[in-house]
């Protein structure tokens, strides 16, 4: 982070202040004296800081993602990208400067899979998701579980119904012996295997 804040646009320097004398300002001396140590001190307390964040942000989410977050924020910053820039000081400010860099470098990664419209997004992976034929199985199953659980039924396909004695088949001419009646069994079982409708 200390290479990237070298890079920062270079500010206005300003003039360096004459020594303020210990006897005219008492506490501006003490306050001139002190600054370069108290400095110092939040220099090493920031590194400490970053270092500390650094391998917290590689436990959570990976040295890769990591690398190529502070890759992209580098790059970022050496264009001029004022996203970048932004991100870098909230970066600075906050407790966890390496949460700061990979959420930033993650809801970019998101916006630029997403594009700028979400429902064309949407319509996308719906497209997508039925042209899977494993998905469009899944869905299926569980349309037929959801029926199943409302106590709806699902359609399935009817076959031929078993075709029944009918009186077609006995002659109209002829004598006894060619007309044979089915007997009482006969016809119960005719009745009771023919499929109901």
């Amino acid at each position: 982070m200390q290479l990237l804040a070298r890079q920062a646009p270079p500010q206005q320097q300003r003039e360096q202040p004459k020594g303020v004398d210990l006897f005219e300002n008492p506490s501006g001396f003490v306050q001139q004296e002190l600054k370069p140590y108290l400095e110092n001190i939040h220099s090493q307390f920031q590194m400490q800081r970053e270092a500390m964040s650094l391998d917290f942000a590689m436990q959570r989410h990976g040295e890769e993602k990591v690398g190529s977050a502070r890759q992209a924020l580098e790059q970022g910053m050496q264009r001029g990208d004022p996203h970048a820039w932004s991100t870098y000081q909230r970066a600075m400010g906050s407790h966890d400067p390496y949460g700061v860099i990979v959420k930033w470098h993650q809801d970019g990664e998101t916006l630029r899979n997403i594009g700028g419209d979400l429902d064309g997004y949407r319509k996308r992976i719906l497209e997508e998701a039925l042209a899977d034929p494993e998905y469009r199985a899944r869905v299926i199953e569980a349309a037929k579980g959801q029926a199943a659980a409302t106590g709806q039924h699902v359609a399935r396909p009817v076959k031929p119904a078993v075709a029944s004695p009918s009186l077609g088949n006995i002659g109209a001419g002829g004598g006894d012996a060619q007309t044979v009646e089915p007997s009482d069994a006969e016809l119960f079982r005719a009745a009771t295997q023919a499929k109901r409708r």
